[in-house]
């Protein structure tokens, strides 16, 4: 697997060619990720327990492009994130986690085996009796998951 990063050291070595290439797809993966949130019923970035999944999920629109708009991927897309959110993926392994599945997410939209994070993905049932701390990524994910508004 090649390697991939996702934090500030890595942006800012960038060249200026290498950004100015690369300027313009990622922010159209950042305006696709925020349509693809709104789908989801969030809003707002902030509203993300984990920020780091929103970095990954615009890596992963900016690869796929306009592959993003068929049912069949944002089916794929929804499982990813709500695996990942539901699964505490993004709170234990961050940068590594996200790193991962911007290889992995569009190989398996193209045909490759489940990412690392869905096969990986825990929750039970006990997990909901368990949540209280309204800053804890699982209640906003609950929360988002079925359009409940902040107290």
């Amino acid at each position: 697997m090649p390697g991939v990063a996702c934090g500030r050291t890595e942006v800012l070595k960038l060249t200026k060619e290498e950004y100015q290439i690369w300027a313009g797809p990622v922010n159209k993966g950042f305006e696709e990720a925020a349509r693809f949130l709104r789908g989801q019923k969030i809003f707002d970035a902030d509203d993300i327990a984990c920020p780091i999944q929103l970095v990954a999920l615009s890596a992963i629109l900016t690869i796929i492009g306009d592959r993003s708009r068929s049912f069949q991927v944002r089916s794929m897309l929804e499982r990813w994130l709500w695996c990942g959110m539901f699964g505490e993926i993004y709170t234990h392994w961050h940068d590594s986690q996200a790193g991962r599945d911007i290889v992995e997410v569009p190989a398996w939209i193209e045909g490759d085996s489940v990412p690392f994070g869905i096969t990986q993905a825990n929750f039970s049932f006990e997990r909901l009796l368990s949540v209280r701390k309204r800053l804890g990524a699982v209640y906003q994910d609950l929360r988002h998951y079925y359009g409940v508004k902040a107290q």
